[in-house]
C-alpha cells in the first residue's frame, strides 16, 4: 500500500500521462461516446455525457491509495485521447496490480495505448513495490490482445470468454532487453519514473 502525496506525471516523446482535469470534458466525451470503445470497459454508459465526464473526473482521481488513473495525452496536439488505470490489489499478498485502458477510437492503430502501457507498467514495478501486473480482456478484443502480448503479458487464464494475462517484475526486467516494442517504447521516456520515489511512500504494511 502506498500514500499519495502528489500525482505524478509519466512522459515519453509523444504522450504525456498526468492526472485528469477539468479541462478534458470534452475530449472524455469524445473517446468514451462511441460504442466501440465503450462495448470493451467494465462501466458501459450510452450516451455518455458531460455530466459522465465530470463524474470520471472525481471518481477515485484523488484520496485513494490503491488507485490511480492518467489521462493520456497526445503531446503533438495537447489533447486527451484516452486513460489508463492501475490499481492495486488489497485481497492478496502477491503485490500485484491491474491495468485498465481506453483510447479514442481516431487515434487508434497507432501504438499509443502500448506506449502508455509500457510507461505504465514500468512505474509500477519500479516505485510501487508491485511484484506482477496483470490485464483481463475480452478475447473478442483483438487490440487488447495484441497490445498485451507486445508489452510482454503471458495469458494464464480464461473464464467465460474473458482471458487474464500477467507479467512479473523479473519478467519485465527480461522484457526490457529482449523485448523490441518495450524497449522502443522507454527507450523514448523522457523523464525519469524513479525520481517520482518522494511523491509516494511505500508502507511496510499492505
Amino acid at each position: 500500500m502506498m500514500q499519495k502525496t502528489n500525482f505524478p506525471k509519466l512522459e515519453s516523446k509523444r504522450i504525456l500521462l498526468r492526472k485528469l482535469e477539468m479541462s478534458d470534458i470534452n475530449d472524455i466525451v469524445e473517446g468514451l461516446d462511441n460504442e466501440n470503445v465503450a462495448e470493451w470497459l467494465y462501466t458501459r454508459v450510452r450516451p455518455f455525457t458531460k455530466d459522465d465526464a465530470i463524474d470520471y473526473i472525481n471518481s477515485k482521481n484523488e484520496n485513494d491509495k490503491y488507485y490511480h488513473r492518467w489521462g493520456i495525452v497526445l503531446k503533438k496536439e495537447k489533447k486527451l485521447i484516452g486513460a489508463i488505470c492501475l490499481k492495486e490489489s488489497i485481497f492478496d499478498s502477491s503485490l500485484s496490480a491491474t491495468t485498465e485502458i481506453w483510447i479514442n477510437e481516431k487515434y487508434g492503430g497507432r501504438e499509443f495505448g502500448l506506449e502508455a502501457e509500457c510507461l505504465c507498467v514500468d512505474f509500477a514495478f519500479n516505485n510501487l513495490g508491485i511484484e506482477k501486473m496483470t490485464s483481463t480482456y475480452s478475447r473478442l478484443n483483438i487490440r487488447s490482445k495484441i497490445m498485451n502480448i507486445r508489452a510482454g503479458f503471458k495469458v494464464f487464464a480464461e473464464d467465460k470468454g474473458m482471458i487474464t494475462a500477467f507479467v512479473t517484475k523479473n519478467d519485465w526486467e527480461k522484457e526490457k532487453i529482449n523485448n523490441p516494442y518495450v524497449k522502443k517504447y522507454l527507450s523514448m521516456k523522457t523523464n525519469d519514473s524513479s525520481n517520482f520515489r518522494k511523491y509516494f511512500k511505500i508502507l511496510l504494511k499492505r
